[in-house]
């Protein structure tokens, strides 16, 4: 079942070239674009599920990347961060 905002499925690259599914990222990992994940929120949302997105080819090696609508991005046409819905 989804949790949260990402798909625990999700594959991050580390800065050190490593994959890594987001459900098995852990404190001090570096991140790719140098981000160093300082903090890990679990959220279940089973009792009310959220729809769920698809980011087509965003990911790492062009994958899809499937989030809530409740996640922000950034929208460089509008240069400000939108909810993942609109």
């Amino acid at each position: 079942a989804l949790g949260g905002c990402f798909d625990p499925d999700t594959t991050l690259r580390l800065k050190n070239g490593e994959t890594v599914l987001i459900k098995n990222i852990k404190l001090g990992d570096v991140l790719e674009n140098g981000s160093i994940v300082d903090k890990i929120i679990q959220i279940d949302n089973v009792r009310q599920p959220e729809v769920i997105y698809c980011i087509k080819g965003k990911g790492y090696d062009k994958s899809d990347i499937f989030v809530t609508g409740g996640h922000f991005i950034f929208d460089k046409n509008k240069d400000s961060f939108i909810p993942v819905s609109k």
